[in-house]
Formats: structure tokens, C-alpha cells, sequence
């Protein structure tokens, strides 16, 4: 069991600077952690913002703490895969519901366990859902580099 001492953490959609530069982007994320690590995803909401027609997107989790709040601590694809919208053309907002459950301190992402310190949890953190990959039904393709103070997982 991880003492949970001082823990805050909650589930938002990626909304650092750089969002701006996403093609399709996370307007809306429903998700909340328990305080042994579960952590429980809903409904995505995304929005094209290109101006292409979107085959399909890959979904990402951001762990970033209060500390630095630009920086990325974590991070991993959620689910393993990318979600295809059949349909989804320039400015259209698709509603993707999920039921995603995993344990962020044991599962697979285990995006807590990068921030323990002795066994024990303790800070605020907040858990950025956005768009790491979009590919367009022209065949072309978007990838997100990471964030500036990106320190990858």
C-alpha cells in the first residue's frame, strides 16, 4: 500500500501553451483518481481544428505537477491505441465515452510511480488528457513532440 501523505490529483484536458499547436484538441476530459491510484476515465470530448478531415487519433495522458506546472513529469498513451472517426471533418468536436480504469501507481501507465519519493505520494498533481497523434484521412500525419521542460517518460 503507497501512503498517500499530502495528495492532490485531478484529471483535465491538456491545456499547456503549446496546446495551441495540436490539430485536434482535448476540449473536455471526465475522470477523477482515487487515493490508491485508480484512475477512471469517462468521456473525451475532441475538436478538429485543422482544416482536414481526421481518420483517427491517439489519446495521451501528461502528468504534470503544481512544482512546475509546464513541465511534463510523465507520460503515456492511454489505452494503447489510436480512435478513428469515421466522419470527422474540419471544426467538427467528436464525443468519445470510455470506460478506462487503471491503476497509476502499479498498471500499465504507472505514471504515479516516476513522482514517488520513499514509497509515498505526496504534492499536487493534475493529469492533462490531450491528443498525441493524429492521422489524416489524406494520409498525412501530426505527432506531439512533448512540451517545453518535456522530460519525457
Amino acid at each position: 500500500m503507497v501512503a498517500a501523505g499530502d495528495l492532490a490529483i485531478s484529471v483535465e484536458p491538456y491545456r499547456l501553451p503549446d496546446a495551441d499547436t495540436m490539430p485536434v484538441q482535448v476540449s473536455a476530459a471526465e475522470g477523477s483518481v482515487s487515493g490508491d491510484g485508480w484512475l477512471a476515465i469517462r468521456n473525451v470530448r475532441v475538436k478538429n481544428r485543422s482544416d482536414k478531415p481526421i481518420q483517427s487519433v491517439q489519446i495521451s495522458l501528461y502528468l504534470i505537477g503544481e512544482q512546475d506546472p509546464k513541465k511534463i513529469l510523465a507520460s503515456a498513451v492511454l489505452n494503447k491505441g489510436k480512435y478513428t472517426y469515421p466522419g470527422f471533418e474540419a471544426g467538427d468536436e467528436m464525443l468519445y465515452s470510455t470506460r478506462i480504469s487503471t491503476n497509476l501507481l502499479t498498471g500499465k501507465p504507472a505514471l504515479l510511480k516516476s513522482v514517488m519519493k520513499d514509497g509515498s505520494l505526496e504534492g499536487k498533481y493534475n493529469i492533462l488528457v490531450g491528443v498525441s497523434r493524429v492521422e489524416f484521412r489524406d494520409s498525412g500525419s501530426w505527432e506531439f513532440k512533448g512540451s517545453a521542460g518535456d522530460s519525457g517518460s
